[in-house]
């Protein structure tokens, strides 16, 4: 091993990007084959993700993702605002509003109490609620759309 290597500090997780007064937590990731910078946006996690060569430095990444700043803001502006999976909140399933109902003595997991709009009915602990009726209805997805 070099002594150069010995004393490099280690590369960032992530880099902050700062656009129109908003500050962006951007994940940095390597990728062997990558042959340029892109950037992403996961829409489920809102999570930011610049994918760079094995090549490249944090500084032009840094850069790239500063450059692009508008585009971010512009990106995170456009995904809907996410709903949490809980007792008493409405979720859009199929283009129609259903309210989720915990009712923890009923058989069953998750279904709909009338073909159309009816509640949709989570029968599980608490805690399970929220991956109990992603896992039935991934439409939903908890997310409103505008």
């Amino acid at each position: 091993m070099s002594l150069r290597a010995l004393f490099r500090t280690p590369e960032p997780q992530a880099i902050e990007v700062a656009f129109d007064g908003a500050t962006y937590q951007v994940a940095l990731r390597r990728h062997r084959q990558a042959r340029r910078y892109t950037l992403r946006i996961q829409a489920a996690s809102r999570a930011i993700v610049l994918t760079m060569p094995p090549r490249g430095s944090v500084r032009e990444a840094k850069a790239f993702a500063e450059r692009n700043g508008a585009w971010i803001a512009a990106r995170l502006k456009r995904l809907p605002q996410a709903i949490p999976f809980t007792d008493g909140v409405e979720v859009p399933l199929r283009g129609v509003m259903h309210r989720i109902v915990h009712r923890p003595h009923t058989r069953g997991t998750v279904w709909t109490e009338t073909d159309d709009d009816g509640p949709l009915l989570v029968r599980c602990r608490r805690r399970r609620a929220c991956r109990t009726a992603r896992a039935r209805f991934p439409q939903a997805r908890g997310q409103a759309r505008p």
